[in-house]
């Protein structure tokens, strides 16, 4: 009789337990449920007000305007950044390059896939420097080469862009030595200017053409050095001869990356 006792009151005390148990999952339940719905309406609020911001500087609307909400919340949540600062670039580029904010922000995810933004700063660059590199004559796609070539040569920060728009001052001003560096590289600049005027060249393709010659001789010839000083000046001298020179590539095919960014593409692409 005793043991049947014991017997039972350990039976009602697992009952109990259960009882216990099944109370504090439902609590934790209901917790769980109040918090993912708090996230759910904080998420609704924060699309909604984005698609605000985005039809008030954009003038999108419609299914247009649904796809660039869309497309500003993946790039963002994805490569996490934050969603104000994608549209800001965006349409920034967009804008500036005369292309629609898809098209920006195709731009910008590709900057993000090869490593342009390896500093942190790609949204930064893209919004300083896109006005000076369309009135070079570039396009949407040269702004983010121009940085991630940067990254790729091991050149941060902005060093790298400004050194190509010193380059570009330099040739747009022509100062009596900059004709020089440019002569003792081997270039007619007489000719030069001439295509520029007449629209055959845009500035930007003229400086690659310096880029190329740089090249072609080398880092060891006096003429690269004066070039570097004379036409890149300070920024150009920082970002370094490897940098200026390899630039003339920039738009052939994908620059090679390094491992860890190609690691990181991989798990980004998953």
């Amino acid at each position: 009789k005793t043991v049947n006792k014991s017997n039972n009151s350990t039976s009602a005390f697992l009952e109990g337990l259960k009882g216990v148990g099944a109370g504090i999952i439902a609590a934790f339940s209901i917790d769980k449920v109040l918090e993912m719905s708090r996230a759910l309406l904080e998420n609704v609020e924060r699309t909604r007000e984005l698609k605000k911001e985005l039809a008030s500087i954009t003038g999108l609307d419609g299914s247009q305007l649904s796809a660039a909400t869309t497309g500003t919340i993946s790039i963002a949540q994805t490569f996490k950044k934050d969603e104000k600062e994608i549209m800001i670039s965006a349409n920034n580029m967009s804008k500036t390059m005369s292309i629609t904010y898809g098209e920006a922000l195709e731009e910008l995810k590709r900057g993000f896939k090869e490593g342009a933004d390896a500093s942190g700063d790609m949204l930064e660059q893209v919004k300083e420097y896109a006005p000076f590199i369309k009135e070079a004559g570039g396009e949407a796609k040269d702004l983010v080469n121009i940085i991630k070539s940067g990254v790729v040569d091991g050149v941060y920060n902005d060093k790298a862009i400004d050194a190509v728009k010193e380059g570009l001052l330099r040739i747009r001003e022509m100062t009596p030595a900059t004709r020089d560096a440019i002569t003792n590289l081997g270039i007619d600049v007489n000719d030069m200017l001439e295509k520029i005027k007449s629209g055959q060249m845009s500035y930007l393709d003229a400086m690659m053409l310096v880029s190329k010659e740089m090249d072609k001789l080398g880092n060891k010839s006096t003429v690269t050095g004066q070039a570097l000083a004379d036409i890149f000046v300070g920024p150009g001298e920082d970002a370094g001869f490897k940098y200026i020179s390899n630039l003339y590539n920039m738009n052939d095919g994908v620059v090679k990356l390094s491992r860890s960014q190609q690691e990181y593409n991989r798990i980004k692409d998953l």
